[in-house]
């Protein structure tokens, strides 16, 4: 996506900085290198796509599955949409094609903001 765009590697400094633009923020939805997912070993965005049993990046996963029409969801811990981010912690599941979150100990607003956009497609 950064190619078509002619950025160097020096200009992919954060996702902060591309904030307006959905697929480089989509792309980065999960991408925080402290992630603990407990299906793969080391913390980082990384997944198991489960029919192939393959380690993958996120969002190559939830591609795959959004292509083979594989709905997910997505198991969250306590500090998942924390930060300033926390519009995208909604939105970037939902551009990811993620149907739904259980998330642990969010807060009501944040919780209420999720639950409009997961739904966003059926308003």
């Amino acid at each position: 996506m950064c190619v078509l765009y002619r950025l160097t590697p020096r200009e992919f400094n954060s996702y902060g900085a591309r904030r307006g633009n959905d697929a480089v923020m989509a792309r980065g939805t999960f991408a925080n290198i402290r992630l603990v997912n407990k299906l793969v070993t080391k913390p980082g965005p990384r997944t198991l796509y489960i029919p192939a049993g393959e380690e993958m990046d996120i969002f190559d996963a939830a591609e795959l599955y959004r292509q083979n029409g594989v709905s997910t969801i997505v198991l969250a811990g306590k500090e998942y949409g924390s930060g300033s981010s926390r519009d995208w912690a909604a939105k970037g599941p939902w551009m990811l094609g993620i149907k739904g979150m259980d998330v642990y100990d969010i807060p009501l607003y944040d919780h209420i903001r999720m639950i409009c956009q997961f739904d966003e497609e059926n308003l």
